[in-house]
């Protein structure tokens, strides 16, 4: 899976973006994937530009469709974030909003 994103990097960086979003996450390991394919995306390019990730909550009890909380969320991703030189206490926060 990670290669798929990471085509699409190269696709959306060849069209001029300016960031990337990871949009409409509600499977971390897919969420973990792009991220991934982005950190090597930018090795390769020797350039970094903002990421963005939206977790979608689907329901009142506050958990993604596979039942996750938005800090079972945080958790599962911080670890591949911190590559991404992502400042934590923000992307906490951003999650909290969520």
């Amino acid at each position: 899976m990670p290669i798929i994103f990471l085509e699409q990097a190269e696709a959306l960086w060849d069209g001029g973006s300016d960031l990337f979003l990871v949009e409409t996450i509600f499977d971390t390991l897919n969420a973990k994937a792009a991220i991934f394919a982005l950190e090597r995306f930018f090795e390769d390019k020797g350039t970094r530009i903002p990421v963005l990730i939206s977790g979608t909550i689907v329901d009142r009890s506050g958990r993604t469709l596979s039942g996750q909380t938005n800090e079972a969320f945080w958790l599962s991703i911080k670890q591949v974030l911190a590559k991404l030189y992502m400042e934590p206490l923000i992307a906490l926060q951003v999650l909290r909003l969520a």
